[in-house]
């Protein structure tokens, strides 16, 4: 009986495993591929998109997903990875058809420590880009979530403390090259305190203060060199 058995099981197993391959679906203006498609199927009407691979310009890998084996790209399934252009982990979660914006979510920053610290009770993607990467990032902890929002590349466009929905305490926001685009300070959702702006090559916009949501003292405004070319007192 044995010997007739192992070639029935041998022959099921190779009928259920589905050759697989990759499908360039975007290309950057050299030829190197950007959006790589993993396919289920030999004959092409009966092929499903069961993964998919995003690289940056200088080869390196930047997310790889994976999908339901059945459904394809509707259904994301498994954990996906995010990677800097240096191949360092940005981030992994796992997802299923109960979670299509994935769970168990570590990020890390580019030197590959922690993103955040803090006490936390769970953390949770509120947004993903049109590509599916991780936009809005955020740590619970009881009444209160630290937010992170991200640019399609990682780098971070703007990071504060949310407490019952309402920001609370310095918020930093940032352009794509990591340089400060405006700081601010909040109480109960208000601009409460010092608030500064700048333009992309650092230089001050203006500085000021507010005070219950409105702008309150003595206002500076510099021109693009940063000098200083005019003030206001919005307390007269």
């Amino acid at each position: 009986m044995k010997t007739k058995i192992i070639p029935i099981l041998a022959l099921l197993a190779f009928a259920a495993c589905k050759p697989t391959n990759e499908q360039v679906v975007l290309q950057y203006p050299n030829g190197d591929p950007e959006l790589v498609y993993i396919v289920s199927g030999k004959n092409y009407d009966e092929q499903t998109v069961i993964g998919e691979k995003w690289y940056y310009e200088n080869k390196q890998l930047r997310a790889e997903k994976y999908y339901d084996k059945k459904m394809g790209m509707g259904s994301p399934d498994g954990e996906w990875k995010y990677y800097y252009s240096d191949g360092t982990l940005f981030a992994k979660g796992s997802f299923d058809a109960a979670h299509p914006l994935g769970s168990n979510w570590t990020f890390n920053r580019p030197d590959k420590t922690p993103y955040y610290k803090g006490v936390i009770d769970s953390t949770v993607v509120l947004e993903l880009s049109a590509k599916q990467m991780p936009a809005t990032v955020a740590y619970y902890h009881a009444d209160s979530m630290m937010v992170f929002k991200f640019f399609d590349d990682y780098s971070l466009q703007s990071e504060g403390l949310l407490i019952n929905n309402q920001r609370e305490g310095r918020w930093n926001y940032y352009y794509p090259d990591g340089t400060p685009q405006v700081e601010a300070t909040f109480t109960d959702g208000k601009e409460n305190g010092a608030y500064k702006c700048y333009r992309e090559n650092g230089v001050p916009i203006y500085i000021g203060y507010y005070i219950n949501g409105k702008r309150a003292n003595i206002w500076e405004f510099y021109d693009m060199d940063g000098n200083l070319s005019g003030t206001k007192n919005f307390d007269e």
